[in-house]
């Protein structure tokens, strides 16, 4: 019997809920258009996430049942989104100029 038949036999048990992820955890919202990636950053006692983009931005609350683990290509962007810049050093030996 297939998930969507399940659910409509009155006698088959409720669909058990899926988890919700932990704080700090990365995850994506298929609800939005397109899919946006985020880090759970609260999870209240009713069980509203917050999510914020990698790198930075406004936080959102998404539908849990929209949320899915991030593909490696996913992973690759959060992994350059979330890397910290550092600063350009100068090439060569620096001289002081002579006026």
């Amino acid at each position: 019997m297939s998930d969507k038949k399940a659910h409509l036999d009155p006698h088959a048990p409720p669909p058990r809920p899926r988890p919700l992820p932990a704080t700090g955890s990365f995850v994506v919202d298929t609800g939005q258009r397109p899919s946006r990636i985020g880090m759970v950053t609260a999870l209240d006692e009713h069980g509203v996430l917050y999510l914020r983009p990698p790198g930075g931005g406004t936080e959102w609350n998404p539908e849990p049942e929209h949320l899915r683990q991030p593909t490696e290509a996913e992973w690759d962007l959060i992994r350059t989104l979330t890397s910290p810049v550092r600063p350009s050093r100068p090439s060569g030996p620096s001289r002081p100029h002579s006026p």
